[in-house]
């Protein structure tokens, strides 16, 4: 079972807006200060998934979520859904321990084997920012709000694939005509063209 406590679920964001007046810092209120006992026990079940955690977020008992089912209230709806949809109900190690810390603000790196989940990790808290957002557009293009960069192709298609799975059904009242995921990568003339016409249909927020 998960040690970390979901937030409530009353409409608002349980931190302060900081520095630029439209982005939220944090979606979860950032943990209080814990006690040796309640540390210990996080971190047994840390050692248990064979987590570590070093830096400032170490000292801080948020422990591993249980079910992504704890972030209801926080991630959009379509999100939750999405993931049922998908047999996304455990989150792996990475994502279990990444999302509690990256939700409440902290800058997190994250390093696992690949096939472990690192994708969820990132794009679900990208998310939670691009929801909160009313869209942008830059001349005849979309401006998207979060940029993941890659080193191969193949990658990029992968992430994209997966965002996309997510962002389904995303037409909200931030977003009525939906949002989602556009793949952006060299290759010939034709390759270009048809991604730049991705980006002026204006739903792209994730590049």
């Amino acid at each position: 079972k998960s040690s970390w406590t979901p937030p409530k679920d009353d409409g608002e964001p349980d931190v302060e807006q900081e520095a630029e007046p439209h982005f939220l810092p944090a979606f979860l209120k950032p943990p209080a200060p814990s006690d040796e006992a309640a540390l210990e026990q996080v971190g047994a079940l840390r050692e248990e998934m064979g987590i570590k955690v070093v830096g400032e977020a170490a000292g801080v008992a948020a422990g591993p979520l249980a079910e992504f089912s704890d972030l209801d209230g926080v991630l959009p709806a379509y999100v939750v859904g999405a993931l049922k949809k998908n047999g996304w109900m455990k989150p792996l190690p990475i994502q279990a321990q990444t999302l509690p810390f990256a939700l409440s603000g902290f800058d997190c790196v994250g390093i696992a084997k690949t096939g472990s989940g690192k994708t969820l990790a990132f794009i679900l808290p990208a998310i939670a920012h691009i929801e909160q957002r009313a869209p942008e557009r830059s001349g005849a293009f979309a401006s998207p709000l979060a940029l993941i960069l890659v080193p191969v192709r193949e990658l990029a298609a992968q992430i994209a694939e997966e965002a996309n799975k997510l962002f389904w059904h995303s037409k909200t009242e931030a977003h009525p005509d939906g949002t989602g995921a556009v793949c952006i990568y060299g290759g010939g003339m034709c390759i270009r063209q048809e991604q730049l016409e991705e980006l002026k249909k204006g739903w792209c927020q994730m590049l």
